[in-house]
């Protein structure tokens, strides 16, 4: 991710949000207006739209294996077999009383019980089943909940940068530079998700139950007279608990890639076109992808079976609850579709930002340029 940064002397950038060299100090003279950060934030949306609206199929397949019954313990094997056996007459037969039956065995809170083998078993299945369409389901709700969130987080996290770095000093903000991008982005992350939450629940219960609704406005609305506007805010804190921790992970390890990359180029970033910088920042947002998809893929699975779900427990409850039903290989159902989507999506991202920053001129070196321009008109006029 490009920076919004500038620094008092040339030294080897970064792609990163925070352009830093191994000593000296950072230039903090510059202020930044809302301008700029409506850029930012313009930038983030739609990276973060377009990228996640355009793995939704794999998300759908994802969602459904999360969403898959546990294996029942061996000595309960023939009790489970024979409420399931009431499950299929309460299907059948609409009975009041096996349906209860169902939802004390937990069938109640699954699509397709163990019905898919696997991502590409999900994907043969699912179309054939349910229709195409039926890969696109969420979209919606993606589309315009990635939109908010993409605004927030990306806007918010060069904010509280910049913040955080005046606030250390120039020569500290290059020694504790990791604390700023993990402080950053947890700041930006938590806000982003206050938007992002209603609007997830939604696309869960979607792709969860296809028949629930004609769309993201039905849906929504169907939620919110049923179930009341907390309903919307059920899976807050899973929700936190994945996508702080996994934005966290995302930037640190972006960060600490792009600069590995650039330190062993045998040329500086400067001498570099636009596009061999874009690369650069394509392939390490696979890596930080990857490493942020396996550090939040438990809270990412509780958020599928917490949404679906309807209960009258608390969030903490439902944890604790879908925890110890899950077990730990539970936990990561669907393991291998999300690293593939996040690190999908996370490298998509970090291209399409820093294009978007280029386009709208506020990439590290148009700033940079911007301020050495002023400081030039500045020595001229006195």
């Amino acid at each position: 991710m490009a920076t919004a940064t500038i620094r008092s002397a040339p030294a080897p950038a970064m792609a990163g949000a925070v352009a830093f060299a191994p000593a000296g100090a950072i230039d903090l003279s510059a202020k930044y207006g809302i301008d700029t950060y409506l850029r930012f934030g313009v930038a983030g949306a739609l990276c973060c739209s377009l990228t996640h609206t355009a793995v939704v199929p794999i998300d759908v397949v994802k969602t459904r294996l999360q969403v898959r019954a546990p294996r029942p313990p061996r000595a309960a094997r023939p009790h489970a077999r024979s409420r399931a056996r009431a499950c299929s007459r309460a299907r059948a037969c609409s009975c009041a009383r096996a349906c209860s039956r169902a939802r004390a065995c937990s069938c109640a809170l699954q699509t397709n019980p163990g019905k898919y083998k696997g991502m590409l078993d999900g994907f043969r299945r699912i179309p054939a089943e349910e229709g195409a369409a039926m890969l696109l389901k969420g979209a919606g709700p993606t589309a315009v909940g990635y939109f908010l969130q993409g605004a927030f987080k990306f806007g918010f996290n060069e904010f509280f940068k910049r913040k955080f770095m005046e606030a250390a000093g120039p020569e500290n903000a290059i020694a504790y530079r990791l604390p700023i991008w993990l402080g950053a982005s947890a700041c930006a992350e938590f806000i982003a998700d206050m938007f992002l939450c209603p609007l997830e629940a939604t696309r869960i219960r979607l792709v969860a139950q296809p028949d629930y609704g004609r769309g993201l406005v039905d849906a929504f609305a169907k939620m919110f007279r049923t179930e009341g506007f907390l309903t919307f805010y059920k899976g807050l804190g899973p929700l936190l608990f994945k996508q702080v921790p996994y934005t966290m992970a995302k930037f640190s390890v972006f960060e600490a890639t792009s600069e590995f990359v650039y330190k062993s180029l045998p040329y500086k970033k400067e001498e570099m076109s636009n596009a061999a910088k874009l690369s650069v920042s394509l392939g390490s947002g696979v890596v930080a992808g990857v490493a942020a998809a396996i550090i939040s893929q438990p809270a990412d699975t509780l958020l599928s079976k917490i949404a679906q779900a309807k209960s009258n427990r608390s969030m903490l409850q439902s944890i604790v609850h879908f925890s110890k039903e899950l077990g730990p290989g539970g936990l990561f159902l669907g393991m291998g579709a999300r690293a593939i989507m996040v690190g999908t999506i996370t490298s998509g991202q970090f291209f399409i930002y820093d294009y978007c920053k280029i386009l709208m001129g506020v990439s590290p070196e148009q700033l940079a340029a911007k301020v050495r321009a002023q400081k030039e008109a500045l020595a001229v006029a006195h």
